[in-house]
């Protein structure tokens, strides 16, 4: 693992965490920012004016990653006050939800001999993911 490792992090921070990329990217972020802040100003304008910030701040990076890697913001179409559309909040739900099970603690990780008995009830959710 040791050449590899280093071939790999050598690579992660020459092409994807250079200046060059970060300064690339940053036209991204600010258009994607840009949505946000309209979203948040649409959303306080309505009666209640509430406006939950942890699913805009999902979205937001949501959308930030898939303007990076697809080229467009939303997948199906968006509401008409800038904010995400029925199949986008699936999309997102469903990957934070596979990143919570995919970095969660795992005793079995550190006691390999417990993995047969899944005590964290890992394998059983990632198989119905």
């Amino acid at each position: 693992m040791g050449d590899q490792w280093k071939k790999m992090r050598r690579i992660v921070t020459s092409e994807v965490l250079s200046p060059v990329m970060h300064q690339w990217l940053h036209e991204k972020r600010c258009e994607e920012a840009d949505h946000l802040v309209r979203y948040v100003y649409n959303q306080s304008q309505n009666p209640n004016g509430l406006v939950n910030v942890r699913i805009a701040a999902q979205h937001y990076c949501g959308n930030v990653i898939s303007k990076m890697m697809f080229g467009k913001r939303f997948f199906g179409t968006g509401m008409e006050d800038g904010g995400p559309g029925l199949e986008e909040e699936e999309r997102v739900d469903g990957l934070f939800t596979i990143l919570k099970y995919l970095h969660a603690f795992a005793i079995a990780d550190y006691f390999p001999w417990l993995e047969v008995f899944d005590l964290d009830g890992n394998k059983r959710i990632s198989k119905v993911l």
